[in-house]
């Protein structure tokens, strides 16, 4: 890279001399600050939800079998304010019990129990 600034500036004006270490050592700092401005904003703390390491239906003990449909309090964690339902990564639920909420949820809106959407009236 050196070898090429040199280059560049011996076709503009042979008469100046080129420090290439100088100008080597200034595109590394800019680099480097260029690198810490994009990590702060990758880390930008409106974008990253906070999410359970462990999934929630699991901690309570609840199995798989144990999820049903007229379990009408436990279906509505697990579903917005809008009446969706929350996707894993955003609630932490294990994909197993994910299915098993899915399927839940979506025969408890069938049969009248959970609204299919709230349009909050």
């Amino acid at each position: 890279m050196v070898k090429r600034i040199k280059d560049m500036s011996a076709q503009v004006n042979p008469d100046v001399k080129v420090d290439g270490k100088k100008i080597l050592s200034d595109v590394v700092q800019l680099d480097a600050l260029a690198s810490i401005s994009e990590e702060n904003d990758s880390r930008d703390s409106r974008s990253q939800a906070i999410v359970p390491e462990k999934c929630p239906v699991c901690e309570m003990g609840i199995d798989k079998k144990d999820i049903k449909y007229y379990d009408v309090a436990l279906l509505k964690k697990f579903m917005s304010v809008r009446g969706k339902i929350i996707p894993r990564t955003k609630s932490g639920v294990c994909s197993m019990h994910q299915r098993t909420l899915k399927i839940s949820i979506k025969r408890a809106r069938f049969l009248a129990m959970l609204p299919y959407v709230d349009i909050g009236i």
